[in-house]
């Protein structure tokens, strides 16, 4: 709401209902976005992790046989 008042002054034409609702939707979509990545990076670091996961069984069962 604080960015509100601030565009307001500069952009009095514009309504102040105006102002709040482009930013809610602008901080959505930051937030929507950051989530999504998120998600793109957990799994590519779960699949790093499993992957080493089997190479340590693999290579272990190799050295006890």
């Amino acid at each position: 709401m604080l960015f509100s008042i601030f565009f307001l002054a500069a952009f009095p034409f514009v309504p102040v209902y105006a102002w709040i609702l482009n930013l809610l939707i602008i901080v959505t979509f930051i937030s929507v976005m950051g989530v999504r990545i998120a998600l793109k990076a957990n799994a590519v670091l779960t699949f790093v992790a499993l992957r080493f996961m089997v190479i340590f069984i693999v290579l272990s069962i190799r050295e006890i046989t």
